[in-house]
């Protein structure tokens, strides 16, 4: 038994660098990234016959992804179906949240009175509800 563990630990540590790649294959990612999701939705309606569908699809592409791959494959394929191609315009990215006036001005008393409050407007269950299951 002694000898049994320091092989095993041996055989474990010398197959651990052979787990971890160091470049995943982009063969074998599990995540698509939004331009091509949404190449993809294109195509599904293509093949359904929603040109409509389609197209509207391919112009947001094109707007909100612009820097996509994607993107000059659907600017060539609005092109083929005889669709001006949109301007680029990618939607400014939210960093921050701005606390309401109201909230930053409340004190804590006053904000206690508020959730009491609110947890008196909601409705308890009843004392035979039985607990819901996952």
């Amino acid at each position: 038994m002694k000898i049994l563990a320091p092989v095993l630990l041996l055989s474990a540590l010398s197959t651990a660098p052979f787990q971890c790649a160091s470049d995943p294959d982009p063969n074998q990612r599990r995540e698509e990234s939004p331009g091509e999701a949404l190449y993809g939705l294109s195509q599904q309606f293509e093949k359904s016959g929603d040109k409509q569908a389609r197209i509207a699809t391919l112009e947001f592409l094109v707007r909100r992804y612009p820097s996509s791959h994607f993107a000059e494959t659907a600017k060539s394929d609005l092109r083929e179906l005889g669709v001006t191609v949109p301007e680029e315009t990618p939607e400014p990215v939210k960093t921050s949240t701005r606390i309401p006036d109201d909230a930053a001005s409340a004190t804590p008393a006053s904000a206690a009175s508020q959730a009491a409050s609110a947890s008196a407007a909601v409705p308890s269950a009843p004392a035979s509800a039985a607990p819901l299951e996952p």
